[in-house]
């Protein structure tokens, strides 16, 4: 990935594809934020899966209709950023051993 600086706007260069950034998401790792924009929630999890490197057990068909907006906190323990997942979007999270299960709630 190279990122071009042209007029303060950064380009993200892919297979000779341009893309505008948004730049309020590559600027949230340093406050340790993931943004989302009217994403599905599927997405989220599989980036939690990779930031806090544990599993996470859920269905794809019956999470894909929910999407998500806003900014959430990467620096609270899984468990506590679960939890607040589960306060603004309509799932349930069960803990067994090391792994999460969500659910459609």
């Amino acid at each position: 990935m190279i990122f071009l600086e042209v007029y303060s706007k950064f380009y993200i260069f892919r297979q000779s594809k341009i893309k505008k950034a948004d730049l309020e998401s590559v600027n949230a790792w340093k406050e340790s934020l993931i943004v989302m924009k009217e994403k599905p929630i599927t997405d989220l999890l599989m980036q939690v899966e990779q930031l806090y490197n544990v599993n996470l057990s859920y269905s794809l068909t019956e999470l894909q209709d929910i999407s998500i907006s806003g900014k959430l906190d990467t620096s609270v323990p899984v468990g506590t950023f679960l939890h607040n997942l589960s306060q603004i979007a309509p799932i349930k999270v069960d803990k067994k051993g090391n792994d999460y299960i969500i659910t459609y709630d």
